[in-house]
């Protein structure tokens, strides 16, 4: 008995203990399983503290639409959709325990959000959420971003520029002739220009610029071969002729690009919100942002000192408005951002004269890095076999509450050792006042490449102030100390004055006093002479030490931008007495002047122009320093074309106007008078913006086309009308019109013997059009016959 006792108690404590394992068990496994039970077993098990519920959702006043989310029974916790969460943008905790399964999608818990509220509207089951700004992730709006995807087209083309001139005067008459030969080779540009000369005492060629140009728009560099210009290395470098190889950062292939350190404002927006941008009180654009922390980078629109301000206005009308200070400066590269030059070649010698000849071999290198926002640093070397040598280096440096500071240095080596030139430059720009000062020296040793020794800079100093008096004008000083190797020291000091421009014009007063081996004055007024729009007018009067006053009275009107006269007469005292006037027409430009002055006369006559061949055609038009572009509108005589609104030319009789200077690698607005063309056209688009490369042409295309066009009257077999409404399709098009009463249709697209097909109300017939058109546009052809279509 008593061991079956025993034996009972130690099997009832077993079970108790196994039952105290599961139990452990089932609570180790249910408490975490609440968050992976299907809906199915929430309905069965109301101990389950989650429960489902389908809802309008609404986070910070935006719409998410209907969601499933998961309401805590006992709590106000919710359980969001994470998918929904991040589709707007709410930046979920990582590595968080508050995300949970549920039916095999996931969501996370109002816990893992901070402060967050929550209503909900069991009546319109809606749950509106509002989360803390920071919780969004940030938003970034960069205005006038370039659209640097644009590919710009390289048409082949040719260009002749010529410019031929013929003056007299003192018995003496000469001709020159001046041509300029650009074609497109490959990717590039090849060029090659020369001038001649005849006088009666000599005739003479001169050779000037003979290279080949190609841009890489992709790379933001330009390749040269042939004669060319170095770039100069830091303020203290000196660009010199040679004739070689050139390679280096362009950033005029992307003219949109922006290079300058940019003006940028942070914010954040609870709700949905309009955030309106001010620079200097003038507002430069209005932009929606959503909820969350945000940028705004814009680039500021003058140069120097400034404030940018943003108004934010949210959706529920509440304003706040954020505001800053900005410094901003053109001598400064963005961060991150570099240019680069490399050069190599011979020098140039006598450039333009007949004596033109290449010297030494001459090599450069130049690197400019964009630091930091306020910081741009540049370095460089040049020098030839037999010059010096020079090392130059530069870093300016943006103080915002200051201004700009510039130091540069530059080091050369030559026979006669080494020498060192230094310089710092401080400038500030405001609303109301400008300031500039620099100095630079160099020692008796100091040559510089491509610079006769005689002519280096030993000594500059300069300092310029400017202030704005509100409502009156700008009053200014100069001071300028220059002295050069083989030159005395001159100093200028100098004052001027202008007035706002006023119903009576505006003055200009400016006196200078130079002092050096000799002294010297000048004084004087310019007065503007307000006009009519076409035509102005100034008077000038001048005082110089030792001399007679001069006054000058001008009134002159310059030429239209497309075809069109100008000219500009000139009376003067102690001055010559002038006229000329220039034509300019489709083909060219004239010029003629004429002045007199001590019983002398004067007087020359000019034209220039040039020959363009492009889409295997010449054309003859102005003078081409740029881009040029070639519109065809084949069949549409006299329809005027604008470039950037101005009339630029004028098709001919075969549909082609020639576009003499278009800007490379932007997208020009070139666009056609709708009135010029014919009725009987069909318009997609008055606009197109082509563009080109450098010194390239374009084929400029609009998508309009003629129409062969024509009203009729349809009628059935027995003479009825075909009833208002009824579709009529030509055979072999998509296009459908619609008749008219009494039958009345208006049809594109016919031919010579044309096929209708006419349906309405489960009727179909065909006619056969015998097309005799009229010389009206769109002339009435009369009444046709529609015979009812076999089923």
């Amino acid at each position: 008995m008593r061991s079956s006792l025993i034996h009972e108690t130690i099997s009832t404590k077993g079970i108790c203990w196994i039952s105290l394992i599961l139990l452990i068990i089932e609570i180790a496994y249910v408490l975490p399983s609440h968050a992976q039970t299907t809906s199915n077993e929430l309905s069965k098990n109301n101990s389950l503290i989650w429960q489902p519920y389908l809802v309008n959702l609404t986070i910070n006043k935006q719409e998410a639409g209907s969601t499933l989310v998961w309401k805590h029974a006992t709590e106000t916790l919710w359980l969001l959709p994470v998918d929904v969460l991040e589709r707007f943008r709410v930046q979920i905790p990582k590595n968080t325990t508050h995300r949970v399964i549920q039916e095999d999608s996931e969501f996370i818990s109002t816990l893992a959000l901070g402060n967050i509220k929550a209503q909900f509207s069991e009546e319109n089951q809606w749950l509106t959420i509002e989360l803390e700004p920071q919780l969004f992730a940030n938003s970034s709006i960069n205005l006038r971003q370039p659209d640097l995807g644009v590919r710009p087209v390289a048409n082949s083309g040719t260009v002749i520029n010529y410019d031929l001139l013929l003056s007299s005067g003192n018995g003496t008459t000469t001709e020159y002739i001046f041509t300029e030969l650009s074609t497109g080779a490959g990717s590039g540009v090849a060029l090659a220009s020369q001038s001649y000369l005849h006088d009666e005492q000599r005739s003479r060629l001169i050779r000037l610029d003979t290279n080949y140009t190609l841009d890489l728009p992709d790379k933001l560099t330009t390749l040269r071969l042939g004669d060319a210009i170095s770039r100069p290395a830091t303020t203290l470098g000196r660009s010199v002729r040679f004739a070689g190889l050139q390679y280096g950062t362009n950033f005029r292939v992307q003219p949109g690009l922006i290079i300058a350190p940019v003006a940028s404002i942070n914010g954040q927006a609870a709700l949905l919100s309009v955030v309106d941008l001010y620079i200097n009180n003038i507002l430069q654009t209005s932009q929606a942002v959503p909820p969350g922390p945000f940028s705004i980078t814009a680039p500021p629109v003058i140069a120097g000192d400034g404030e940018i301000v943003m108004k934010v206005k949210d959706i529920s009308g509440r304003e706040e408005l954020i505001s800053g200070r900005f410094y901003s400066t053109p001598y400064l590269l963005a961060p991150g951002l570099a240019e680069f030059s490399i050069e190599a070649g011979s020098l140039r010698k006598n450039y333009a004269f007949p004596e033109d000849s290449y010297g030494s071999f001459f090599s450069s290198a130049s690197y400019r890095l964009g630091v930091t926002n306020k910081l741009t640093a540049e370095i460089g070397a040049q020098g030839s076999t037999d010059g010096p040598k020079n090392i130059l280096t530069s870093a300016t440096r943006l103080v915002p509450s200051l201004g700009t500071f510039n130091l540069a240095a530059a080091f050369s080596s030559s026979d006669i050792g080494t020498g060192h030139q230094l310089a710092a430059g401080f400038e500030r720009r405001s609303g109301a006042m400008s300031v500039s000062a620099r100095t630079q020296h160099a020692d008796n040793k100091f040559q510089q490449t491509g610079v006769d020794n005689s002519l280096v800079m030993r000594r500059l100093d300069n300092v310029f102030w400017n202030y704005r008096l509100d409502g009156t004008g700008n009053i200014g000083l100069s001071y300028t100390l220059y002295e050069r190797a083989s030159m005395d020291t001159i100093r200028v000091l100098g004052l001027s004055f202008s007035t706002f421009r006023s119903g009576w014009g505006s003055l200009l007063f400016s006196a200078y006093r130079a002092v050096g081996p000799e002294k010297n004055y000048t004084l004087g007024v310019f007065w503007v002479i307000p006009t009519s729009r076409d035509i102005s007018a100034n008077v000038l009067h001048s005082t110089t030490q030792n001399s007679s006053p001069m006054t000058v009275l001008q009134v002159q009107r310059s030429a239209p931008y497309g075809e069109g006269i100008g000219w500009r007469l000139q009376a003067a005292i102690n001055a010559a007495q002038q006229a000329s006037a220039i034509n300019q027409t489709k083909y060219g430009l004239v010029r003629a002047e004429i002045a007199n002055f001590h019983d002398e006369t004067s007087g020359r006559i000019g034209y220039s122009g040039s020959a363009v061949r492009i889409d295997e055609q010449w054309f003859l038009g102005r003078r081409i320093s740029s881009s040029y572009g070639l519109v065809k509108l084949p069949g549409m005589d006299k329809v005027r074309i604008y470039v950037d609104n101005q009339l630029a030319a004028q098709t001919d009789e075969s549909g082609y106007a020639l576009l003499p200077n278009l800007h490379p690698y932007i997208k020009n607005h070139v666009s056609i008078e709708q009135l010029d063309l014919p009725l009987d056209t069909r318009i997609d688009s008055l606009l197109t913006r082509p563009v080109p490369m450098w010194r390239r042409g374009v084929i400029v295309e609009f998508p309009i086309q003629k129409i062969s066009a024509a009203t009729l009257r349809l009628v059935d077999e027995n003479g009825y009308p075909i009833p208002a409404g009824a579709s009529v399709q030509v055979e072999g098009s998509l296009e459908q019109y619609v008749v008219g009463r009494d039958g009345l249709a208006y049809i594109e697209g016919l031919k010579n013997l044309t096929t209708l097909h006419v349906s309405w109300a489960k009727k179909k017939c065909i006619g056969l059009l015998p097309l005799n058109m009229k010389k009206e546009i769109v002339p009435y052809l009369g009444e046709y016959v529609c015979t009812s279509e076999k089923q």
